[in-house]
């Protein structure tokens, strides 16, 4: 069963020092919790998502270098410039979740190693 009081205390411990952008990305995890609630039930709760969380940091850093790629003969020098300290931004953040989620599945192995 998932704890409701735990998803919220870890959301406000992680988006409170975010001044911008924290309460909706709060926000937005709080729905994607519910949606896969609706849809899956407590189904997540089986399999291993710190593993099936790799792949998403890197995703998001993809997809910002294609979105750079796709843009780039369409923006000024300046625009590029900016979106490209943009995209460089999204990239240390994915790169930051992946070194997190890492961590978090050598914990695991550590504290019982027929976890992952």
């Amino acid at each position: 069963m998932r704890d409701h009081v735990l998803e919220v205390e870890l959301l406000d411990q992680a988006c409170e020092p975010i001044i911008e952008g924290g309460l909706q990305f709060r926000r937005l995890v709080q729905e994607r919790l519910s949606l896969g609630d609706e849809r899956y039930g407590t189904s997540f709760l089986t399999r291993d998502n710190l593993l099936e969380a790799l792949e998403e940091p890197c995703d998001a850093a993809a997809y910002g270098i294609l979105h750079l790629h796709a843009w780039r003969e369409r923006l000024s020098d300046d625009e590029f410039q900016e979106l490209k300290m943009l995209i460089v931004g999204m990239i240390h953040a994915a790169a930051q979740a992946d070194l997190a989620t890492r961590r978090a599945i050598v914990f695991m192995r550590e504290i019982n190693p027929r976890s992952l």
